[in-house]
């Protein structure tokens, strides 16, 4: 029992000891970071992390990364992995995994909250007082402005590197109180030593670059760099008397020694003599040449290799409705007919290639407001000096006039052919229609005519080669009858006028205006078919497209309208007389033989049934 005690009290003496021990060493770790915070706290651009053996946070002290917008109960007792985003993650592990092996490390963080803030993290492993390493200290500095401070005097160095490495150019530089210790005298001549900055401007006789209006001792760039500006690219003038006037663009820069502090000022000046000279001619001759372009009536314009429009001249806002701002930049390809653009694409890809030098092509284009005219394009491939393709110049001309006038022509000789081959009134209109469709363009066209018993206008007769979608439109005309007067057909009639019309929707003249907007129709144009004062139908044509008000249409519509009345009225006629005669025939069959002598013996009777003695003058029978 005495041993068994003395035991006990040994182990308890040793309890006791490992105590104090412990006690000692979380001390001197307490200790530690006391130092550490208020270290840190004392530095602002500075924060202090520890963490355990676990690589757990224990404490975040110092302004740096607060600054960031991290606080201590985002990252105090959490585990590192929990705090820093997966992907930066084992970046930062394994600086703190070296620090726990007893070693210390340094690497460049970029911020996981501001990529603009970069920091320098030291890793140090942090001891017990036997030496054991019990955690780890990630002492976090903000390097960003210092950085930023490194970056402007390396910029600084580039600049006096080139200074010296533009000697060949035209240099003056001077000292911290503005006295000129290198001058360029092949431009500037000789120097009075004791001249100061003020004296500038008149020794120099400097100038503007207009040649003649003086320029202030401020304005000088040596003086303001002097005065800590940078200079870049001033252009002026040197007129000294007895050498030709030249044309220097200055920059200057002032000298700054190790300190920061200004010690002088450096400027090199390009003589751009003989450049300004040329580029007044090039200048001259472009206004010549914008003077002749602008003055054209076509549009001369310039692409790149893409067909891109990078020039137009003014005619193109009269041209397309676009202005010539807002076209620059866009495609070629974008005005152009959609039913056009393949052939468009083939005659172009060539040119385009190199494999030839230029094309030519008419096509269809398309306005602002939608309207289709028509274009031809005598385009070339430009080359740089190097006679490389660099882009695609040419002219365009509206030609829309000349076409419609040969297309017009065309219509008018295939409708006059037309009826008269006609064979019979039915097949002679629905042939006009199909006649007047293909060569007008036109997508659906109905002839609407006098129902004598209804007095009212009906539709007789319809042809469209463009007929597929239509279909809606067409259904709605079914058992439609206008008055004259009433509806586009009607208002034509009374008229005995061309009307156009647009946005067939709102249109009141026009009562099937919503099916027309179902169908994508979106012009139509009423023609009355007149013969003198008579009209004797109205044709209604249908267009998918925006078509403009065009007078020459209109006329040769008229005129087509006036060989459609002299068909009408002498088809007409021609079943008039047909009828006359089969009357005439008919009654010539139902006479009998005696009926017939007894008119033949008549004749020779005076005042009989034969004689002209019964008609009165004017053929009136008494």
């Amino acid at each position: 029992m005495a041993v068994a005690l003395v035991i006990l009290a040994l182990a308890l003496v040793g309890a006791g000891l490992y105590a104090r021990r412990l006690r000692g060493r979380l001390a001197a770790v307490a200790g530690a970071a006391a130092r550490y915070e208020a270290l840190a706290a004392h530095l602002p651009d500075v924060s202090v992390l520890l963490y355990d053996r676990d690589l757990r946070f224990t404490l975040l002290e110092g302004a740096a990364m607060p600054s960031q917008g991290w606080r201590r109960e985002d990252i105090e007792g959490r585990p590192i992995a929990d705090v820093i985003p997966a992907a930066r993650r084992d970046e930062l592990l394994e600086h703190c995994r070296v620090a726990l092996r007893g070693e210390s490390s340094t690497h460049d963080w970029v911020s996981v909250r501001d990529a603009a803030r970069r920091y320098r993290n030291v890793h140090v492993p942090l001891r017990d007082a036997r030496g054991a390493v019990v955690g780890g200290m990630m002492v976090v500095r903000d390097v960003t402005d210092a950085d930023a401070l490194q970056q402007a005097v390396e910029a600084q160095q580039a600049f006096l590197s080139g200074v010296l490495d533009q000697l060949t150019d035209h240099v003056v530089a001077c000292d911290a109180d503005g006295r000129l210790v290198v001058v360029d005298e092949t431009v500037l001549g000789p120097v009075d030593p004791d001249m100061g900055p003020l004296d500038w401007p008149e020794y120099f006789k400097l100038r503007g670059p207009d040649g003649r209006t003086p320029v202030p001792a401020a304005d000088v760039p040596l003086f303001r760099a002097l005065q800590g500006d940078v200079i870049t690219d001033a252009e002026l003038t040197v007129a000294l008397p007895g050498r030709p006037v030249r044309q220097l663009l200055a920059s200057a820069r002032p000298v700054l020694d190790a300190d920061g502090r200004t010690v002088g000022a450096v400027a090199t000046g390009i003589d751009v003599t003989d450049r300004r000279e040329t580029e007044s001619r090039l200048r001259a001759s472009e206004e010549r040449y914008r003077s002749v372009v602008e003055s054209v009536e076509d549009i001369v314009f310039q692409t790149d290799l893409k067909g891109r429009w990078t020039f137009l001249n003014e005619s193109w806002a009269r041209w397309s409705g676009i202005p010539v701002q807002d076209g620059i930049g866009r495609s070629a390809h974008e005005l152009v007919h959609p039913g056009d653009r393949a052939v468009h694409a083939r005659t172009f890809a060539p040119l385009v290639a190199g494999e030839v030098d230029g094309v030519r092509l008419r096509h269809r284009y398309l306005t602002a407001d939608g309207v289709t005219r028509w274009a031809e394009v005598r385009a070339t491939l430009a080359r740089d000096s190097a006679g490389r393709p660099h882009g695609i110049a040419g002219v365009i001309e509206d030609v829309t006039e000349r076409h419609r006038t040969k297309q017009y022509e065309a219509a008018e000789h295939a409708v006059v052919d037309l009826l008269a081959d006609a064979v019979d009134i039915e097949h002679g209109v629905i042939a006009l229609l199909e006649v007047l469709c293909r060569h007008l363009d036109w997508d659906l066209a109905e002839l609407w005519s006098l129902d004598p018993s209804r007095e009212l206008l009906v539709c007789t007769d319809a042809w469209g080669e463009r007929r597929e979608g239509l279909e809606v439109l067409e259904a709605a005309r079914a058992g439609e009858a206008v008055e004259i007067g009433d509806g586009l057909q009607g208002q034509a009639w009374a008229r005995r006028a061309p009307i156009w019309a647009t946005g067939l929707q709102e249109d009141p003249l026009f009562r099937r205006g919503e099916a027309a907007a179902a169908a994508g129709v979106r012009s139509a144009l009423a023609l009355p078919v007149s013969r003198g004062r008579d009209v004797l139908a109205t044709i209604l044509f249908f267009s998918r497209e925006e078509r403009e008000p065009d007078p020459a249409l209109a006329r040769l519509l008229q005129t087509i309208g006036a060989h459609l009345a002299q068909f009408l009225q002498r088809r007409r006629a021609e079943r008039e007389v047909v009828a006359l005669r089969r009357v005439v025939d008919d009654l010539h069959t139902s006479l009998t033989p005696e009926r017939a002598r007894g008119t033949l013996a008549g004749e020779h009777r005076p005042g009989g049934p034969g004689s002209l003695a019964g008609v009165r003058p004017g053929g009136e029978t008494r």
